[in-house]
């Protein structure tokens, strides 16, 4: 399954790692507040790059070197490709935005960049939500802002639990 491992699990899994002896490691950081901090006890270990964001709420903070994507430029492509599928025109088109880790400085951007591509089109974002999918309010769009997002919008719309919303979204490429 795609589902977010906890801090605890992670930490387990360095530790694992560093007890095999590895040389250095690269992490996709767990969301959350207290996952710097963890890492940060680990580094002295051995060296930590982070990969796809970082483990603090923004850039500016973290204490580690990251490799990441353009999160503004993912959502400003993926709302683009949208409008391209419709002519650029979504006048009176709804949409609803869902991550599951919306307080990540990556999801914060690609939200941004979504927003911004979308703006004076004449669509209206209803609602931006990180839980309860199925109890938001009906749209026109979903719009999933990560890999497992998507999978968990996905899911629902298959159930017709999205009142027939279409679904775009970022995917990773395996």
């Amino acid at each position: 399954t795609e589902e977010t491992m906890t801090l605890e699990e992670q930490k387990q899994l360095i530790e694992q790692e560093i007890s095999k002896g590895t040389d250095g490691l690269i992490v996709q950081p767990v969301p959350g507040e207290d996952t710097e901090k963890m890492l940060k006890k680990l580094e002295k270990r051995v060296p930590i790059i982070l990969v796809e964001s970082v483990a603090a709420k923004n850039q500016e903070n973290s204490l580690f070197p990251v490799v990441e994507p353009q999160h503004y430029e993912m959502g400003f492509a993926l709302a683009k490709e949208l409008l391209k599928d419709y002519n650029n025109n979504v006048t009176g088109k709804t949409f609803g935005l869902f991550s599951e880790d919306r307080d990540t400085e990556a999801i914060m951007e690609r939200e941004r960049g979504f927003k911004d591509a979308l703006e004076m089109t004449g669509g209206e974002i209803r609602w931006c939500a990180s839980e309860d999918l199925e109890e938001q309010e009906e749209v026109d769009f979903v719009i999933a802002l990560d890999d497992k997002s998507l999978i968990h919008v996905g899911s629902a719309a298959s159930m017709n639990h999205l009142y027939g919303s279409l679904v775009y979204g970022i995917r990773k490429i395996h």
